[in-house]
């Protein structure tokens, strides 16, 4: 896995400012271009949510920066883990399919993610690591 990129204050709030598609291709990119994707960690394991409808999902980001500043309210204990984006793509996502738990990609301190079927996901990934 390589080092997180380097992430100035500016940098991290006009990515953060982005619409869900905007964040969504820009964690697409960076994850591949990278080759490390981050969740949030506690002492019970990593952090989910669930929506109104009860459907469960894993929140995801780019570099460690953006998940610490969502480390709060009920993530609070979260600490930033990184993820080898191959074992997030060949195993991760797979299982996750397989239990019905959707990613939400890149959520923001408001707490607004962009959520993604773990298959649609995926293949999406899979599409953006060919060019690496």
């Amino acid at each position: 896995m390589t080092t997180p990129y380097e992430l100035s204050p500016q940098q991290h709030d006009a990515v953060s400012a982005l619409d869900g598609p905007q964040r969504y291709q820009h964690f697409i990119a960076r994850i591949a271009d990278t080759q490390v994707v981050y969740g949030l960690r506690t002492e019970e394991g990593w952090v989910s949510a669930c929506d109104d409808a009860g459907a469960e999902g894993m929140p995801v980001w780019p570099h460690p920066a953006y998940a610490l500043a969502c480390a709060a309210g009920e993530w609070a204990d979260g600490t930033p883990a990184a993820i080898d984006v191959f074992d997030f793509a060949d195993d991760w996502l797979p299982a996750m399919s397989a239990q019905a738990v959707n990613a939400i990609v890149f959520p923001t301190a408001a707490m607004s993610g962009v959520l993604v079927e773990a298959a649609k996901l995926g293949e999406d990934l899979e599409e953006a690591l060919t060019k690496y």
